[in-house]
């Protein structure tokens, strides 16, 4: 089962062959004992609504198991926090709670300002004196979405806070392989990054406004929730940026587009997402015994929704597995669907259509670009480069 649902594929071409392989066994099909494979768009749609029957709660029990496995004084004392959490995640709560830190990022940020001043800083400095090789994501994408993670929090420039460091530990949580290394670094990373931002936090942050408006007592709960955002936030903008660049660069197709005119971006942005959508797999759990597809599931079989592949179902995408600018009713689900639509959606958003036009903006100076290297991350649900090495020829 670990070769089907964890594949090391060094090249996006295998990626493509990889997905159509799955897609080749039906649009739900058995992987292994209780364990299911969705690939088909209206399958994976169809989970993601029912959240009665399909359960979020893979990194509910590995949350549980942190707390089981590590006895740590800090997650013990807020161990009725975290299974309040987990309980939320299934109720109405969630929809409030998101709704009112949306309002609140957007009341008290202007975040297209953010955005754009992050992005012409950081291309700025990446540029000046650019020629010879360069590793895009450690040298300006890991630097630029962790600043604007840190600006969007009203955190202030000086803040020493590393955001990328933290969201590693944290994004063990999501590994297949649960051991005494992935516990001990997420609770790390868990506590860690806590104890950080509510040190750090300026005495104007938003954070403040939103404990007032929903009541809340314990930081603990706001800033447990605010790390799986830190964590989908920088890790997905990271992978997806520098996967689109990839392609993008190896096709040449940049060339051929009018940075200068947003509706072109925008459309260009909504067909990189459906081809190169970072989140591969979402993890379910039925509660009771279910029909998916025509596939029979017993309660408490994991579902493995393949987004990837739901956004290359020929039977809704013409020609999927080619990039198509002119694509018409792009209705991808790389942010989700319905209630797990992605908290961080409208920021990945402007992040895309602010960073990539200015990028390639300046990358269309240069004579010559050349792709020295890539090498991809070793995680299962999330799928993007380490390390994109590149050679700018003036």
């Amino acid at each position: 089962m670990k070769g089907i649902i964890n594949p090391y594929i060094k090249s996006e071409k295998d990626f493509d062959e990889y997905t159509q392989w799955l897609q080749s066994k039906g649009n739900v099909w058995k992987v292994a004992d209780k364990v299911y494979m969705a690939t088909s768009y209206q399958e994976v749609k169809e989970a993601l609504s029912d959240e009665t029957v399909f359960a979020p709660n893979d990194i509910e029990k590995k949350l549980e198991k942190i707390i089981q496995s590590t006895q740590d004084d800090r997650l013990v004392s807020t161990q009725q926090f975290l299974k309040n959490w987990l309980a939320w995640l299934r109720g109405e709560e969630h929809s409030r709670w998101k709704k009112n830190l949306l309002l609140n990022f957007h009341s008290m940020n202007d975040l297209d300002e953010i955005v754009k001043q992050t992005t012409e800083q950081s291309i700025q400095d990446f540029f000046m004196g650019a020629s010879g090789e360069k590793d895009l994501v450690s040298e300006l994408i890991d630097p630029f979405v962790g600043n604007v993670i840190l600006k969007t929090l009203n955190y202030d420039e000086s803040t020493k806070l590393d955001i990328r460091f933290w969201s590693l530990k944290i994004r063990q949580i999501l590994d297949p392989v649960w051991n005494a290394e992935t516990v001990k670094n997420t609770n790390e990373g868990l506590n860690g990054l806590t104890q950080e931002l509510i040190e750090k936090k300026n005495s104007s942050n938003f954070l403040d406004k939103t404990v007032e408006q929903l009541g809340i007592t314990d930081l603990n709960f706001l800033y447990g929730n605010l790390q799986f955002y830190i964590l989908a936030g920088v890790e997905t903008s990271i992978y997806f940026l520098a996967r689109a660049i990839l392609v993008l660069v190896e096709t040449g197709l940049y060339k051929t587009i009018n940075w200068d005119n947003p509706k072109e971006v925008k459309v260009i942005a909504e067909e990189l997402l459906r081809y190169v959508s970072p989140a591969v797999f979402v993890q379910r759990e039925t509660t009771r015994s279910v029909t998916l597809g025509g596939q029979e599931m017993p309660e408490g079989s994991m579902v493995l929704l393949n987004i990837c592949a739901a956004n290359r179902d020929p039977s809704v995408f013409d020609d999927p597995y080619q990039l198509n600018f002119n694509r018409s009713n792009n209705s991808h689900i790389a942010f989700g669907y319905k209630k797990h639509v992605c908290f961080g959606k409208a920021l990945s958003l402007l992040e895309i259509v602010n960073f990539l036009p200015r990028f390639f903006g300046e990358l269309q100076k240069y004579q010559k670009v050349e792709i020295i290297s890539t090498e991809y991350e070793k995680i299962t649900l999330l799928r993007g480069l380490k390390s994109l090495r590149v050679k700018l020829c003036p």
